[in-house]
């Protein structure tokens, strides 16, 4: 009953908070969106963990304790974000969105820059594909093209355990290739012609190429988010019509079914169903359950080991919690030669690191960081450029839900994005940076 009456009772405080930092869910940026998704990945399922209800986990997350404890921290993380938010605005102001009315400017003079953003990023692509070899790539051998039927380790060695620096060929043939979509998809919105909608269909089949080539089922599902995000800002002006949820959630359901059928070979529409269901409300919940098992019994707490060591810097070698917890978990792919990862919502590095204290105190500066992260880019001169890049950004923190903060620390991908919007945006301004106010960063 306690379990019930906190989790009816948080979403209350969390409205009431929101509306203290000026921000609704029926308006799209960084900070509605993050929160979002944690509460769809992070919250909405944990009755199902509680009450045992869902048959894929029922095995594993047994104790009910510790569901318990890892319903307290997530919504702990929640309220000290908002919290974050309803700070920030009394320091900074209330957040920014999109101009839409000046976002048709500068389009001809961005597209050459565009255009070999996009070039390099599928020879990049491409390269990588030949250094991989046809008969090691998981999507191929999901529709049995290539002899190797083992998924699991093909999809390891295209990433986990890839003989090489995977994140460059990463940075350019997703992370990159995906911000020259989203841009090329904004551009045809404002300017439909023939030449821009090529461009769009070209970048946009490479990337679908590139987020499935491991046969991954979400990836695919957050670009056809991002191209929604795109959408609701120029047309909507950021507004999300209500109505629109439903039928976008029922393609993007439709579609993870079916790739639930060639990826995991589910026996029945039924079972697919379940297991869309399972992976996608449960599936990110269960590995905090687990680092809540490892810490401080079997590791004890990091003290900062698990954050980003560039280069060798500072005095310790950077521990990888994600793939510490599976190896634990499941000792039997390490043997396989599968290098696997569990990650989790980032309150779980958080606890990792500085146990209980960690999740009191962090969440809070995190959210505030995302607050004045979304006004000062949105400062920024409102071009299909700009909105690219945001909806990118937007996408990246969503992560957030299912990954370490520490890996945007010293992070490359976010670096070079934003380097490649600023020398996009300088290109087609002539070499000049235009602001929507006098204001700098």
């Amino acid at each position: 009953m306690i379990f019930i009456f906190l989790y009816l009772f948080f979403p209350f405080c969390w409205h009431f908070l929101l509306k203290l930092a000026g921000i609704t869910f029926s308006k799209v940026n960084i900070m509605t969106l993050v929160i979002a998704g944690i509460i769809f990945y992070q919250y909405l399922g944990l009755p199902l963990l509680y009450f045992r209800l869902d048959p894929f986990r029922s095995d594993d997350v047994t104790d009910v304790d510790l569901v318990f404890l890892v319903f307290i921290y997530t919504s702990i993380t929640i309220t000290l974000m908002i919290l974050g938010f309803v700070f920030a605005r009394n320091i900074l102001g209330r957040s920014n969105c999109v101009n839409i009315n000046v976002v048709s400017n500068d389009i001809n003079k961005s597209i050459y820059p565009l255009l070999t953003l996009t070039l390099v990023s599928i020879f990049v692509l491409l390269f990588y594909l030949k250094q991989i070899g046809t008969e090691n790539i998981a999507l191929f051998a999901a529709f049995n093209l290539v002899q190797e039927s083992n998924l699991t380790l093909l999809r390891s060695n295209m990433g986990n355990s890839f003989d090489g620096k995977y994140h460059w060929y990463y940075l350019f043939m997703n992370q990159i290739l995906k911000f020259c979509t989203l841009t090329f998809y904004a551009i045809i919105l404002v300017k439909p012609t023939k030449i821009f909608y090529f461009l769009f269909i070209t970048s946009f089949c490479f990337l679908t190429l590139s987020v499935t080539m491991a046969t991954e089922k979400g990836p695919i599902a957050y670009i056809l988010i991002s191209l929604f995000l795109v959408n609701v800002i120029i047309k909507k002006n950021s507004n999300i019509p209500i109505r629109t949820i439903l039928p976008v959630g029922f393609i993007m359901t439709t579609i993870l079914v079916f790739f639930y059928f060639i990826f995991m070979g589910a026996n029945s529409f039924s079972d697919a169903i379940l297991g869309v269901l399972s992976r996608s409300l449960t599936g990110q919940i269960q590995p905090a359950y687990h680092y809540l098992q490892f810490f401080p019994k079997y590791e004890s707490f990091l003290f900062g080991r698990s954050f980003s060591n560039p280069m060798g810097i500072f005095p310790f070698i950077s521990y990888n919690i994600p793939q510490a917890v599976m190896a634990w978990y499941n000792p039997g792919q390490i043997d396989s030669g599968v290098v696997g990862s569990m990650p989790t919502i980032f309150w779980g590095e958080l606890y990792a690191n500085f146990g209980f204290l960690g999740v009191l105190t962090i969440p809070f500066f995190v959210g505030y960081f995302l607050y004045w992260f979304n006004n000062k880019i949105l400062l920024f001169y409102p071009t299909p450029v700009l909105i690219g890049v945001y909806v990118w950004f937007m996408m990246y923190f969503l992560n957030l839900n299912g990954t370490s903060l520490s890996s945007y620390f010293f992070d490359i991908y976010s670096f070079f994005v934003f380097l490649s919007f600023f020398v996009v945006t300088l290109i087609s301004n002539k070499w000049k940076i235009r602001l929507l106010i006098n204001s700098s960063f």
